[in-house]
């Protein structure tokens, strides 16, 4: 795939915005994303900042003269562009700006669209926010929707224009893509009818309840508005319940924890392509995610059982290796890491929140970060003792998921969105499907005495 120059991406943001002639190129290159799965795959970066003056300020922060600009290093089409001389507007009062007004404002914002070539259809826009900020700028935030109905893909366009409507905030993600005819969906009520039982999850909620019985939950499954087939789901499900009473050598071993960054700047500069490379195949592996050998999956399991027999052997939980949906237990990520989950579980039920994320050096094989969610969470409440304690008498449930489904039933709410599909080739284009979720359902049934809760946060 041909790539930008970083010569032509200097010439397109001239063409469309005004970088005074005070101002000098001070950074540049062309970078893959972060996230694999995501566009653009690739991108332009272009900072300016006024000659002569440096790179931070005495606070440390961005020279507020700086102007940045990103660009799709294979479309060419403008990302985003800030002006490090409006990040002080959120200091500045704010309010909603009124219809007439916004009406009479639109126009500018369609002729900036049309300008860096956005591939947005106005009539796709959905106004999410219209604020004036001070005496001088108008803040305008979208999302996507088509035919009226919403895009739950990330879709976002966000756009600052002064008082002269000139350009000053910038950021864009609009993907390309075929929209499913909205005429073949299954009618709502109809689809909910087809729903059962099987939508419900089992688990512990006691660091959001002070409760030790086990709740049916239901999840906020998707599935296509047209088929009915289930799309993804986040049903949890395990590998292996963890024996903490083995013998195995390898499962016994001394943990060194040697503290490094998960994520650092550094870390990035890997993304950065040389300044001679004019093409990419955008199927290479990612360097965040490079393959993960079977023998390299076993070491880390090992080294995470080794971990949980040396500080959290006194729990009273289960602990299981989560099962991903791509059947991975482990995953590799920036900084030539290892990351290994691990599931609490009681009565073979999950514990809600209740995940270690161990972070582990590729190189070394030491441990280099832990993330427990469920001592973080009880650090913050001060109450870690009494946590551990508590959790012992932990109920088992009494009432199957059938009857749960009865009391939850009239509760479920579906929405109708466009949601896209996962592509098989990086340059093929996007297919939007049409799908029913089921909302975030705030109630909750008791697995033990059958009565329902309604969750407050």
């Amino acid at each position: 795939m041909k790539l930008l120059t970083i010569q032509q991406a200097i010439a397109k943001v001239r063409e469309w915005i005004h970088i005074p002639d005070s101002h000098e190129l001070i950074s540049s290159g062309i970078y893959r994303n972060s996230s694999p799965e995501q566009s653009p795959y690739y991108k332009v970066e272009l900072e300016w900042n006024k000659q002569g003056e440096p790179v931070l300020d005495e606070n440390m922060l961005v020279n507020p003269n700086t102007i940045r600009a990103e660009l799709d290093a294979v479309t060419g089409q403008p990302i985003a562009f800030y002006r490090h001389d409006d990040r002080d507007k959120d200091k500045e009062p704010q309010e909603e700006l009124e219809n007439d007004k916004y009406e009479s404002l639109f126009p500018y914002i369609v002729q900036w669209i049309q300008k860096l070539g956005l591939p947005i259809d106005s009539k796709e826009l959905d106004l999410r926010k219209k604020m004036i900020i001070g005496e001088n700028r108008y803040d305008f935030v979208y999302g996507r929707k088509h035919d009226g109905i919403p895009v739950s893909s990330h879709q976002a366009l966000h756009i600052t224009l002064n008082q002269a409507f000139d350009l000053t905030h910038l950021w864009c993600v609009w993907d390309a893509c075929d929209f499913a005819d909205s005429h073949e969906v299954i009618p709502k009520e109809k689809f909910k009818e087809q729903l059962d039982q099987s939508q419900l999850s089992l688990c512990y909620l006691n660091l959001f309840l002070p409760s030790d019985h086990p709740f049916y939950i239901c999840r906020e499954d998707v599935y296509d508005a047209v088929s009915g087939q289930l799309i993804c789901t986040d049903k949890s499900d395990f590998i292996e319940i963890i024996d903490l009473d083995t013998s195995l050598p390898q499962r016994n071993q001394t943990i060194h924890i040697v503290r490094k960054p998960v994520f650092s700047e550094a870390q990035y500069e890997v993304l950065k392509l040389d300044d001679q490379v004019t093409d990419v195949d955008l199927t290479e592996p990612h360097p965040f995610y490079p393959v993960i050998t079977e023998e390299e999956i076993t070491k880390a399991q090992d080294i995470a059982v080794s971990y949980l027999k040396e500080s959290v052997s006194e729990e009273p939980w289960q602990f299981a290796f989560i099962h991903r949906a791509n059947g991975q237990i482990v995953e590799s990520m920036q900084g030539n890491q290892i990351k290994v989950e691990i599931q609490r579980f009681l009565h073979g039920i999950p514990i809600m929140g209740g995940k270690i994320g161990l972070f582990i050096d590729r190189d070394t094989w030491n441990v280099t970060h832990v993330m427990d969610a469920l001592k973080l969470f009880q650090a913050r409440r001060g109450d870690k003792e009494k946590e551990r304690t508590k959790n012992l008498g932990c109920c088992e449930p009494q009432i199957v998921a059938e009857t749960a489904w009865e009391q939850l039933y009239p509760h479920v709410q579906l929405t109708l969105t466009y949601r896209f599909k996962d592509r098989h080739s990086p340059d093929e284009r996007r297919n939007a499907l049409l799908v029913y979720t089921l909302l975030d359902c705030d109630w909750i049934c008791d697995a033990v005495t059958g009565e329902l809760t309604q969750l407050a946060y």
